[in-house]
Parts: structure tokens; sequence; C-alpha cells
């Protein structure tokens, strides 16, 4: 089911280890109501926040992100224990957030 994240508060979701073993983020997720939000999705190990991506979220939009994060040195190399979610400006519907692997 569908989880309310809330404007300009951070969520983390512990990741199974390894973490870094993934290629993808996978998310899908939308807009209620009329303003668009940055959604930061960031990763990191303990309290050190590792590295980021940032999706611009339009208004009233539903979609689905694929985030490639082998891409970045630090998926891999540092083994992230957690994902988590900001939406800034505005909260978020978020339907599912996974991990996958493959090309």
């Amino acid at each position: 089911g569908a989880r309310t994240l809330a404007a300009d508060a951070e969520v983390r979701y512990p990741l199974p280890p390894p973490g870094g073993q993934s290629t993808y983020i996978d998310l899908d997720a939308g807009i209620e109501g009329d303003a668009s939000a940055n959604l930061i999705v960031s990763y990191g190990k303990g309290e050190e926040k590792l590295g980021a991506f940032i999706l611009r979220m339009k208004a009233g939009e539903k979609a689905r992100y694929r985030l490639r994060a082998i891409s970045q040195y630090n998926w891999f190399s540092a083994q992230p224990d957690w994902v988590a979610l900001y939406p800034a400006g505005n909260g978020i519907e978020l339907q599912r957030l996974s991990l996958s692997s493959g090309e």
C-alpha cells in the first residue's frame, strides 16, 4: 500500500547487507496536490551520508523512477546500509521502494 511521506522530513529505510550489490534503486511515487517537489534519494552507512540523487517531481504526477545507483562509486565501494527519502517542498505518496540488479 501507499505511504505518505511528509514534506521536508527524511525517512530512512535499512538496506539488507551487502547494500551496494544492487544496480538500481526503483521507486514508484506521486504527488497529491498542485505543488511540485524535489525528492532527494540519499544513501549512507551509519551516520554518514555517502551520496544522493535528486528527482524533480511535477504536481499531480505519478511516476516510476529507476536510479542507476551503481553509477556512483560510494554505492558499491562503501556498502551502504540505508536509503533515505526526503521530499523537499511537498509531501509525496510512495507506492514502492525496492532494489534490483542487472543492466
